[in-house]
């Protein structure tokens, strides 16, 4: 019988691998990042054969007369052609066209860097800005003043200075200023072969509103007290001591940061991580996020919506962080709501009424005090955790289909036994309902530890050996 190969399999078993884990997690850009290295399939592929001519040659075995079939090779163009074609059109979509590139090294090209003259706009103390076509990076400071002054400057990557000098004269800066509206267009887009970016700095009156729109931007904007308007295909965004309303609409993003931001902020998109902190108004973030987002001291309700978890909260005062596989969330103020997919979740410190709802995941709640509000959670496959202090009062239903119930509380509570599965019952005292429901995992009910609660043992104080030898009372 002719021996067959094991690379076809192996192949099978790494596609159905991918789609198994975007079915799982699908925040997770896994076709981007076949899209980016598939390349490395066919060095897998070739090892892989190359291997097997190998172990043949020392077993004593014929060599193959071809390494690979003639399906294989069909094979091998199909996928060849269709991984260019693929990789072609993000890069041209990502206006990345017409570049050998390596990384961030660009071959067969040079760099030209072209200074902008200074300039300045006269502007009331409440003007605003409108930045467009943008391709590079922009920082805004807002001051004591009342005019917008601009420097920069401005890098071409071109195949000679020629090519360079007409890129330059036709991406000239329009610098305009019609009543209280300051426009900056770059002109970017005029650029034929060559690659434009710009570095600007903006000085503006604290009282300005910004609008930015571009298609790759890095943005930097910090003490206005004005409103922020991002729309971008791709960028990066820091935000620092904002007064008014921010909102950020961006198709790609790596990080959006902001601190100290006085009105509410409105996250639409895709993108990797997201960090806030010391928000006075209202957070609303929906969109795909593959990164981590973390969220310190909301004042106001925060809203997180994606396609696999939905969150709600009244307020933050403590903090959240959310990954591709765990949500963490500790002090809060309710009533609190969790949908998720595929994630393990984690509460502590909820001042409010608390729903968790997910498919795959474990659970876990720490109540430091005595609840006081209904609790609801309901898993399809994991493990509940319930941590509260011995003297709660509680109406509790926990129940299991499939696994076992762990009750550290004394015999109020009730334990029904089934074939697989399980239900714990009862009151203690007269308090807030808590329905604890897993379809497949364990359930426990138990009394939280001084850890969990933050309380430490004070530490025995030991003697310090000393150059002077000195009487210490313990």
């Amino acid at each position: 019988m002719k021996r067959g190969s094991f690379v076809t399999p192996l192949l099978l078993i790494l596609i159905g691998v991918l789609f198994l884990l975007k079915n799982l997690n699908p925040e997770l850009r896994i076709f981007q990042f076949v899209f980016d290295w598939w390349p490395f399939l066919l060095i897998g592929w070739g090892g892989l054969r190359l291997l097997e001519i190998c172990v043949a040659y020392f077993r004593g075995a014929p060599l193959p007369v071809a390494g690979i079939s003639g399906g294989e090779w069909t094979l091998v163009v199909i996928l060849t052609l269709v991984g260019s074609s693929v990789w072609g059109i993000q890069r041209f979509s990502r206006g990345d066209s017409g570049w050998l590139r390596v990384g961030d090294i660009e071959f067969f090209h040079q760099t030209f860097d072209y200074p902008m003259d200074p300039a300045s706009k006269t502007t009331s103390a409440t003007p605003r800005i409108v930045i467009e076509n943008l391709r590079g990076s922009v920082r805004v400071i807002g001051a004591d003043a009342q005019e917008v002054r601009l420097t920069g400057r401005k890098s071409i990557r071109a195949n000679g200075s020629r090519e360079a000098d007409a890129a330059n004269d036709s991406t000239r800066l329009d610098f305009t200023s019609t009543g209280d509206i300051v426009t900056l267009r770059t002109g970017h887009e005029n650029a034929r072969d060559a690659r434009v970016r710009s570095s600007l700095e903006l000085v503006v009156p604290r009282g300005a509103s910004i609008e930015a729109r571009g298609r790759d931007l890095d943005i930097d904007i910090a003490d206005i007290n004005g409103t922020v308007d991002i729309d971008c295909d791709k960028a990066g965004v820091r935000l620092q001591n904002i007064g008014g309303k921010v909102r950020s609409e961006l198709r790609g993003s790596d990080t959006i940061r902001g601190f100290d931001i006085r009105g509410d902020v409105e996250l639409k998109g895709r993108g990797r991580d997201i960090e806030l902190e010391n928000i006075t108004g209202q957070v609303t973030i929906s969109g795909g996020y593959s990164g981590e987002t973390s969220l310190r001291r909301i004042a106001r309700p925060v809203r997180f919506d994606s396609s696999v978890t939905n969150v709600r909260m009244d307020g933050l005062p403590g903090e959240m962080r959310l990954t591709l596989n765990q949500l963490s969330l500790e002090d809060a103020a309710g009533p609190v709501e969790v949908r998720t997919k595929s994630k393990d979740v984690e509460l502590a410190g909820i001042d409010g009424a608390i729903k968790v709802t997910t498919e795959r995941g474990d659970v876990a709640i720490r109540h430091s005090t005595a609840p006081r509000n209904p609790v609801e959670v309901e898993v399809k496959s994991g493990n509940i955790d319930f941590a509260l202090p011995s003297a709660s009062s509680l109406n509790l239903r926990a129940e299991t289909a499939r696994g076992v119930i762990v009750n550290d509380f004394n015999s109020a509570l009730k334990e029904e036994q089934s074939d697989r599965g399980a239900v714990l019952s009862g009151a203690l005292g007269a308090g807030p309902e808590v329905r604890l429901k897993t379809g497949r995992g364990e359930v426990s009910v138990r009394k939280i530890t001084p850890i969990e609660t933050g309380a430490q043992t004070p530490a025995r104080k030991t003697p310090v050996k000393v150059e002077e030898p000195k009487t210490e009372k313990f």
